[in-house]
């Protein structure tokens, strides 16, 4: 199936993912025994396709730039679908559904959005999440941050009173943190993940696309999911894929 796919490496599948780990759809890609939702995900992508495969890790804020100058065939990192991000690159089908999420310090007292007025909210630079805070919610002050640990650490220390973050990997850090709290999701957030693609790159994405759909068809994606999220949560999107109109 890999016949005529544009690689950036014959034969290999080059995926950029951030450095900042997202909990359980990835660790962290420098350290031994990377592993997460997505690592098994687009390992079942690649055997579909005859592909090996390589992970390269980065900050987000970086990726899209390599992968937009070819130095990744594909993003697969909680890289949100949205349509300003569809003018520079493109997308596979969904695989994973989600909203944002506020996580503070247990006894804080923030249990709504309506308690963030004139807080002190942190999110990570250049994500949906950032500029959720910027744009929606009356924020005393918006600090950025590279790595989802130092956004949760400043929640730690009291430096930061709550942090906005898509809500698998709040849960994920939540958790492994008896001072966090997940105080609640946010309305009218609802959102999707996917694999992010060069403008242009038809023939690798219709093929990751039908991919995915034999693995939704088969049953392995939601046998991932539950691997790593557990049976109490149920994936959304468990159906086959709609066909490809242009594969």
């Amino acid at each position: 199936m890999s016949e005529g796919l544009t690689l950036v490496v014959p034969g290999t599948l080059t995926v950029g993912v951030d450095a900042s780990a997202p909990g359980a759809l990835h660790s962290d890609p420098a350290e031994p025994g990377f592993q997460g939702f997505e690592v098994d995900l687009m390992e079942a992508v690649a055997a579909r396709l005859g592909l090996t495969y390589r992970y390269q890790g980065g900050l987000w804020a970086g990726l899209i730039d390599e992968l937009r100058s070819g130095g990744l065939d594909a993003i697969v990192t909680a890289a949100t679908v949205t349509e300003e991000r569809r003018r520079t690159v493109d997308f596979s089908e969904p695989y994973f559904d989600y909203r944002l999420a506020i996580v503070a310090r247990k006894g804080s007292g923030i249990r709504s959005p309506g308690d963030l007025a004139g807080r002190r909210l942190g999110a990570r630079v250049a994500t949906t999440a950032h500029e959720f805070v910027r744009r929606a919610l009356d924020a005393g002050e918006v600090r950025a941050f590279h790595t989802n640990v130092e956004a949760y650490e400043a929640v730690r220390a009291g430096t930061l009173d709550a942090v906005v973050e898509d809500e698998p990997i709040a849960q994920w850090f939540v958790e492994r943190d008896p001072l966090l709290e997940l105080s609640s999701t946010l309305p009218g957030t609802d959102a999707q993940y996917a694999v992010m693609f060069r403008k242009g790159n038809d023939a690798l994405r219709h093929a990751v696309n039908r991919a995915l759909g034999e693995l939704r068809a088969k049953g392995t994606y939601g046998q991932l999911y539950e691997k790593w999220f557990g049976a109490g949560r149920k994936p959304s999107l468990t159906s086959p894929a709609p066909p490809d109109p242009e594969a």
